[in-house]
This record gives structure tokens, sequence and C-alpha cells, in this order.
């Protein structure tokens, strides 16, 4: 390890659209150190890695100084949302993009076997639209790697990742040579085991939000209700009857048959790609199986008929279901075409969100961006929630009102679907109440 400092961070402040994250932050990092960022969702550490990257924000304010002793050219940066930085219309177009940025011209076999080595060619020539979080997480972070930068940026890059994906980028960090790398992640173990160096980032306003929401807390649960729903005979409330699906040529179900029950807790796990995600596209009638059918509540699932009175979904990218100006309209869009009354807006509340109704959901941090989409799918009280890793981009205070609301809708006989990669927050859930598993 060199002993020349790479980069200086001198009281250090981001203000947003005038709203302080930060103030005062300080390190030095010295070339071949891996720098670890902590902090609460929404504390600013995606605005600090793009700040010391030198990315210019309109809406950014940044006081004190950064000294960058490397070249705009000398860096890499994988994003939080690994999707938005894949550019090319396949993972191989995208390994090609990256060999040319280093005037490394591949030819076709170079890149398949890159592909066969990190074990991905079988999602190589794959539409980049298409690829689960887990896949795009694989490209993107491959991608980076294969530039010969002097220091690296990623942005949670373990937040879609199963156990075995975590350990290649655990592995690949500790053999890194002299390339200096800095990573914000919530997987605090991960952090904590690859850091050489943290930097904890502490956001005094949402902390103090935080708090006197849990002291205002009034989320109760019903526990007497959950013990009479568990024991009265179950209504099959989701029937799948041998289902086949496949997409461009790829099998991902094949005389698939599963029963989901009325007030159901269920626990979809499987490595990134088996069609985790894609099941819940078929229950919502996005897809139609090849073969096969799927039936809610005993009515068939046609496809293009998505139920949105009797199911919330949570998707994976929250990014995918902004469309509306600001917040408030995003989370009670849903009540409002279903002409809902009344809505079970103490989510609203429970998820810190009271203070950015006014804000357009684009401009968020990506785990404000996860809580508002989490009441945006809940508001109108389904009867079925599929969440799709609805941990990402948030800390563990946040994963334990998770909890709760997964709690609360168990009691009150709500049948929920959960996919996620989290084993601190899976077991969370464990410790807390009895959940089937599904492997796939």
């Amino acid at each position: 390890m060199s002993e020349k400092e790479i980069l200086i961070v001198n009281s250090l402040s981001i203000e947003i659209d005038n709203r302080k994250l930060f103030s005062n932050i300080s390190f030095k990092l010295k070339q071949g150190e891996t720098l670890g960022i902590q902090g609460f969702s929404g504390s600013g550490k995606t605005s600090l890695l793009l700040a010391l990257a030198g990315f210019k924000q309109p809406s950014l304010s940044i006081n004190g100084e950064i000294i960058r002793n490397f070249s705009f050219k000398e860096i890499s940066l994988m994003f939080q949302n690994p999707l938005y930085q894949l550019l090319g219309k396949n993972p191989f177009e995208e390994f090609f993009f990256s060999f040319a940025k280093t005037e490394d011209i591949p030819t076709k076999d170079d890149i398949e076997n890159f592909a066969k080595k990190h074990n991905i060619f079988d999602i190589l020539y794959k539409d980049s639209n298409k690829l689960s979080g887990g896949e795009g997480q694989k490209i993107a972070f491959l991608s980076t790697i294969i530039s010969k930068s002097k220091i690296m940026i990623l942005d949670e890059p373990t937040q879609y990742s199963d156990y075995s994906g975590i350990k290649k980028i655990e592995e690949f960090i500790k053999n890194r040579g002299d390339l200096t790398v800095i990573i914000a992640d919530h997987n605090l173990e991960f952090l904590r085991d690859v850091s050489d160096k943290m930097v904890v980032i502490e956001s005094s306003e949402k902390l103090d939000n935080l708090n006197n929401n849990q002291q205002n807390n009034k989320i109760h649960i019903n526990n007497k209700r959950n013990n009479i729903l568990n024991n009265l005979e179950k209504k099959l409330l989701i029937d799948i009857e041998n289902i086949s699906f496949s997409y461009k040529n790829r099998e991902l179900f094949k005389n698939f048959s599963f029963k989901i029950f009325e007030n159901d807790l269920v626990l979809l796990k499987g490595l990134n790609g088996v069609g985790k995600t894609t099941l819940f596209t078929l229950i919502m009638g996005i897809y139609k199986p090849n073969k096969g059918k799927i039936s809610i509540d005993g009515k068939k699932i046609k496809k293009g008929c998505f139920l949105s009175k009797d199911i919330g979904y949570i998707p994976q990218n929250p990014d995918t279901m902004f469309f509306a100006d600001s917040v408030e309209e995003e989370i009670f869009y849903t009540s409002k075409k279903l002409n809902l009354e009344k809505v079970d807006d103490i989510w609203i509340e429970h998820f810190n969100l009271n203070s950015l109704l006014k804000n357009s959901p684009h401009t968020l941090s990506y785990g404000e961006k996860r809580r508002v989409s989490i009441c945006a799918s809940i508001l109108h009280s389904p009867k079925i929630v599929l969440y799709d890793e609805p941990t990402v981009g948030l800390n563990r205070e946040l994963k334990e009102r998770i909890l709760q609301l997964i709690l609360h809708k168990k009691c009150s006989g709500v049948t929920q679907i959960v996919i996620s990669h989290d084993i601190e927050f899976v077991n969370l859930i464990k410790s807390n109440i009895e959940m089937r598993e599904l492997n796939l």
C-alpha cells in the first residue's frame, strides 16, 4: 500500500434544495486503502460519493475542500441503481464498451471467455432492460472492475446480491492491490469486513424525526386476531397450477405448482435470475404462463388484468412506479383511482414521509424512494402484498419498520409474499413470526 494520499476532504458540508444533508466531514485516504461510508437512509451517502467523484449536480450546494490526486478518467463508479449505468442493449455490449475504454479492443471470444469465468454466460445476450436487479448488479460491478482505474467508487454494491455474490465482491476488494475503493453500503457486516477506514454520516434532523415517530408510534399488533386466523381453516387465495413459462428461449418455470392461503407469509428464495420477480409478474397478470393457470380467490388471472384493488406490489426498483409530480400524489394515486374514501394513511407517518409530501419523488434519495413506494403500494389496504427486495437502500431502523408493517398486515389477515436476499431482514422476520419458504 502506497503512503501517498490520493484523496483529502476537509470540513465538507452538503445541502440539497436548501436542506442540509451533513456538515463538517473530514478524512484522508491513501492509495490502496478502502473507505467505508455508512449512514441513515437519506443522510447523503450518494451525494457524498458523487461529490468525491467530481460530479456536478445543480440542486447540490457543496462547501468545504476536496483535494483529488487523480483525474476524472481514473475513476470507475458503480451507481446505486445498477440499471442506470448500463448503456449496451445487452451485457455483451456493456463489456465491449468497458474494455474499449481501456483502449483494449476485445474480440467476441474475449468477452465470452470473461463471461464464462464469472459465471454469467447464460445472460450475456439477455436484453439489459430484462435483467433482474441481481443480474444487473453483477453486470454493473464486472463492467466497473474491467476499467483500469486508480479509484473505484461503489454505491450499495451488495443490495441486490445473494450470498455468493456478496462474497465475490468481498474477495475482489480484499485482493485489490493498489486500487483505492470507496464504498457506501447498508450491509454493515460486509462494510466492516472490507474497510480500512470508516466514515459515519449522522443527520440529526432525520434521526430526530425518526425518534419522534417512534415515541408517537400508533401501529398496534392485534395478536388476538392473528391467533383466531391461525386456528381457522385457511382459505385458498393464490393457486398456481402446473405453470410453465419461458422468456426468449430461457425456461424459468416448468410444470410448477404452489398454493398460497389467506394470511400466509411466504419467503421466496433462490439465486439471482431464477425467476422470483417473474413469478410476481405472473401473479399480477403482467405476463401469462405458456402453460397452466394462476387463480386468485378462485378467478383465473388473465394477461393485462392487474388487480390493483386486491394486490399491493412493492417493486424491486422504486423508480419504475413513479410518474406523479409530488410524493403526496404518488402515494394516494391508487386510492384515488379506486375512489376510496378511507385509506390506511398511518403508514405515511410510520415511514417518516410527512416532511417529503410536497417533494418530487424523483429528487429523493434511493432509500426515501423505497419508503414512498412501500406507502404507495399499501395505502389502499390490499388483501395481498408482494414485497420485492423491500429493504434495498434502508438501514436497520427502517428494516424494523418494515417488519412492523409485515406483522401488522399478518395480524390483519393479509397474505404476504417476500423476496429478499437481506439475511439480516429475513432473520428479523423469522425471529418474530412463522413464515413459509419456497425455493425456486
